[in-house]
């Protein structure tokens, strides 16, 4: 019996290898651009919501100004739009810190965390509102309110 000296797969393996492959690279190309076309559709639905991402997220562009980096991300909305959206982007910011001081969601819960957010801004929905989550559950972390929340009577936030 003569044995097969190089190293080298058979042709159909070669064959089937690459067809398997490309396959591969064709369904995560898809999932990739469904992903994309349905992020975009999203932030052209809820563009208060995608403010409030672009608004308060970190990064390079944490530098500029918020009506810049509205400006850069939000090209579809017009900039007076933008100027009107600030002080409630600004206001559904503050509200973030009462739920951070009450342990955030290591504490309350993360339901009732996102519960709470939809109750004082309800424009959160999307991207805005796993970002809003994000930051009061990394407050809470971060100055220790997740350890030792802050008691508050019924009224004071």
């Amino acid at each position: 019996m003569r044995r097969h000296t190089n190293n080298q797969p058979s042709a159909p393996l070669d064959s089937l290898l690459f067809l398997v492959s490309a396959k591969a690279t064709l369904l995560i190309g898809a999932f990739i651009a469904l992903r994309w076309h349905t992020r975009r559709a999203s932030r052209r639905a809820n563009p208060k919501d995608y403010a409030f991402r672009v608004a308060y997220a970190w990064g390079p562009d944490l530098k500029l100004p918020k009506i810049e980096r509205l400006k850069k991300h939000l090209t579809w909305v017009s900039e007076q739009e933008l100027e009107s959206w600030l002080p409630e982007l600004e206001q559904a910011e503050k509200s973030l810190g009462f739920l951070a001081e009450e342990g955030g969601p290591k504490v309350l819960g993360e339901t009732e965390v996102e519960r709470r957010i939809k109750a004082m801004s309800p424009f959160l929905v999307a991207e805005g509102l796993r970002h809003a989550k994000f930051l009061v559950g990394y407050a809470a972390m971060h100055d220790g309110y997740d350890k030792n929340p802050l008691r508050r009577a019924a009224g004071d936030a």
